[in-house]
C-alpha cells in the first residue's frame, strides 16, 4: 500500500505538476501563459508606441489570445487566488493543530523510550508517568504551533487561542476520566484512580502546562511571527463549480482512511490482544510497533497529498479542514474495528465494564485523529505552498 500510493505521489510531481508549472506562472496575482515561438506576440507595453490602427489590431489579437489561454487552464492553477484563503473556524483548527503536535511528541518519545528498553514492564508505571510528563513539557510544541497557524489565519487575539489551545484536548481527556472514575469508585473497585491523583494531575495541567503553552503561543506568535503564503489571497473569492460526488461526500473521507487503516491493522489486533486478553495487560513488541508508525505517517501523508490534489484539481480551495479530516479519517475504521473486538473476541459482562472499554476506546481513537490530522494538515500545508510558490518563483 505505501509504495502504491509513494508510485501516486511521485507521478502527481514529476509528470501533472511539473508539466503544469511550465505553461503558466503568476505575476503581480494574475496567472500568465507561457508561449513558444509559434504561439502569438506578447502585448505591448502601456508606454510603447503603436503605429496606428494596424498595430492596434495586432495588440488586441494578442490579449484575446492570451484571454482565451486563460480560459483553456483548468485545476488547481485556477484557484491560486483563493488557495491560501482562511478557512472558516481557522481559530479552533489552530488549536487542534497545536495539540495534534502535541501528541506527536508525547508517542514519538514513547515509542523511542520503549524501543531502548527505557519503558518496560519491571517500570511498574513508567508508561503512564512518563507519558504524563512528555504531555505536560510539550505544551511549549503546542502553543507555539497552535500560535503560529493562528496568526497565519490573521487571527488577533493570540491569549485567547493561547488559552482554547490548552484546555481544549487536556480538559475533555480529564472531564472523561473523571466521569469514568465515578463509576468504579460507585462499584468500590481498587482500580479507581485516589483523589489525591486526580487533584495532582490537574495541578500539573494548570501549574505547569498552562504556562508553557502561554510561552510557547507567545514566542511563536509575537517572536517569530505567521508562515508567509507565496501568493496573496483575492479581495472576492472565486465561485466554487459543482463538485463530483467523491469530493463532496464524506463517504470520499472515509474511504481516504482505508489505507491508513490497513497499516496498522495486523498490528491493532495485537495490541489489543495485550491490553484486553492477556494477564500482564502490556505490549512488549516496540520495534514492529515503530516501523509500523514510520509507516503509517508516510501512508498518511500520502493520502493526504493525494486528496488535496484531487480537490484542488475540481476547482475546489477549502482543503484546510478536507486536508485535516482526510488525515484523522482511519480513526473511524480503528473505533469500528474496536467494536467488532468486543462483540467477538471479548467476554465482558456488566455496564460499567462495558462503558469504560468504549470510553477507553473513543478517547485513544480521538487522540489518534488528533495525531494522524495534524500530519495530514502539516503535509498539505507543505505541498500546497511548495506547488504555488513554484509557480511564484517560475
Amino acid at each position: 500500500i505505501s509504495g502504491l500510493l509513494t508510485a501516486v505521489v511521485a507521478v502527481i510531481f514529476a509528470r501533472t505538476i511539473r508539466g503544469d508549472l511550465k505553461a503558466a506562472s503568476v505575476e503581480d496575482g494574475k496567472l500568465k501563459i507561457k508561449r513558444g515561438r509559434t504561439g502569438t506576440r506578447s502585448p505591448r507595453k502601456p508606454d510603447e508606441k503603436t503605429g496606428g490602427l494596424l498595430d492596434q489590431g495586432d495588440a488586441d489579437n494578442d490579449i484575446s489570445s492570451d484571454d482565451e489561454a486563460v480560459e483553456d487552464l483548468t485545476g488547481w492553477k485556477l484557484v491560486h487566488a483563493d488557495v491560501f484563503r482562511t478557512p472558516a473556524n481557522g481559530g479552533v483548527l489552530a488549536a487542534l493543530v497545536g495539540s495534534g503536535t502535541q501528541l506527536v511528541f508525547v508517542v514519538a518519545g514513547l515509542i523511542i523510550l520503549s524501543c531502548f528498553g527505557i519503558l518496560n514492564p519491571s517500570f511498574r508505571g513508567g508508561f503512564i508517568s512518563v507519558a504524563v510528563a512528555l504531555f505536560v513539557l510539550a505544551g511549549l510544541i503546542s502553543g507555539y504551533f497552535s500560535a503560529r497557524v493562528y496568526k497565519t489565519f490573521s487571527g488577533q487575539f493570540w491569549q485567547k487561542n493561547c488559552f482554547v489551545t490548552a484546555t481544549l484536548f487536556p480538559g475533555l481527556v480529564f472531564t472523561i476520566v473523571f466521569i469514568l472514575n465515578l463509576f468504579v469508585w460507585a462499584q468500590a473497585s481498587s482500580t479507581a484512580l485516589p483523589f489525591g491523583t486526580l487533584v495532582g494531575l490537574v495541578a500539573l495541567w494548570l501549574l505547569i502546562q498552562l504556562p508553557l503553552v502561554y510561552i510557547g503561543s507567545w514566542y511563536g506568535y509575537v517572536r517569530v511571527g505567521a508562515w508567509s503564503h507565496p501568493i496573496r489571497a483575492s479581495t472576492i473569492p472565486r465561485q466554487i463549480p459543482q463538485q463530483s460526488w467523491y469530493i463532496r461526500s464524506w463517504q470520499s473521507v472515509l474511504l481516504a482512511g482505508l489505507p491508513a487503516f490497513f497499516v496498522v491493522a495486523i498490528e491493532l489486533m495485537f495490541v489489543f490482544k495485550s491490553i484486553w486478553q492477556d494477564k500482564s495487560g502490556y505490549y512488549y513488541v516496540f520495534g514492529f510497533l515503530a516501523v509500523v508508525a514510520v509507516m503509517l505517517v508516510a501512508v498518511v501523508m500520502e493520502v493526504t497529498v493525494i486528496a488535496v490534489y484531487i480537490q484542488l484539481c475540481s476547482e475546489n480551495y477549502h482543503w484546510w479542514w478536507h486536508s485535516f479530516m482526510v488525515g484523522a479519517s482511519s480513526s473511524f475504521w480503528i473505533f469500528a474495528y474496536c467494536v467488532y473486538y468486543y462483540f467477538n473476541h471479548l467476554h465482558i459482562h456488566g455496564f460499567v465494564s462495558s462503558l469504560l472499554f468504549f470510553a477507553y476506546s473513543g478517547l485513544a481513537c480521538a487522540v489518534y485523529a488528533l495525531l494522524t490530522g495534524t500530519i495530514g494538515f502539516l503535509t498539505a500545508y507543505a505541498f500546497v505552498r511548495r506547488i504555488y510558490g513554484a509557480i511564484k518563483a517560475d
